[in-house]
């Protein structure tokens, strides 16, 4: 369903949601979970930045701004 939308709508999820017996709840809360899935629109590009503190000890904040700054 993110395939087709780029991010799982709510009539997606409330279908999700009977074909599994899982409530719509407990679906969110795996979403919001697993970065993979989305609940909202995104853009086109998506950078991801590791943010544990040993990518932070190798420079990924300065990664992050190169980044945002080649995106404008």
């Amino acid at each position: 369903m993110q395939d087709k939308y780029g991010y799982i709508t709510k009539p997606s999820l409330n279908l999700v949601s009977e074909l599994t017996d899982l409530s719509t709840t407990q679906l969110d809360e795996l979403i919001t979970f697993y970065t993979l899935l989305r609940r909202r629109p995104v853009g086109r590009n998506v950078m991801r930045v590791c943010d544990s503190i040993s990518c932070h000890t190798r420079g990924a904040k300065k990664s992050a701004r190169s980044g945002r700054k080649c995106n404008r």
